[in-house]
This record gives structure tokens, C-alpha cells and sequence, in this order.
């Protein structure tokens, strides 16, 4: 079991941005150097390698926008 704190601090060194309010499915690929915006939701296995919008969900592989909320 990961702690949030050290989650957080593995995707900070990797560069990729988790605003406040994200949900992240499990088994999620986040691409170096991304943003994934407030609100948004990730899907579970889920290969985002673009920037996420806020409160945006998105899913497959490779993870698309599929609507907002």
C-alpha cells in the first residue's frame, strides 16, 4: 500500500501535475509532464498522454476525452 504523500510525491518528480479534486482509476499510465485539471476523472487502466482538462473523464487506451461533468 502506497501512502497519498508518497503518490503524490512520485508524480511531482515525474513532472505530471494532479490538480485538486482528481480521481485516478487504478492501474492508470500518465505520461511524463502532464496536467491532469481539477475535478477530472481517469478511468481504470486508462493510458493518458495528453494534458486533461478540468472535471473532464476520460478513458481508454490511449485515454480520450469522453465527456465532462
Amino acid at each position: 500500500v502506497v501512502s497519498e504523500h508518497e503518490t503524490q510525491e512520485r508524480l511531482s518528480d515525474a513532472g505530471i501535475g494532479v490538480q485538486k479534486g482528481c480521481r485516478l482509476g487504478v492501474r492508470v499510465k500518465i505520461a511524463e509532464s502532464l496536467t491532469v485539471g481539477e475535478g477530472a476523472i481517469v478511468g481504470a487502466h486508462a493510458d493518458l498522454r495528453g494534458n486533461l482538462p478540468d472535471y473532464a473523464i476520460a478513458v481508454g487506451q490511449p485515454a480520450r476525452p469522453i465527456r465532462t461533468r
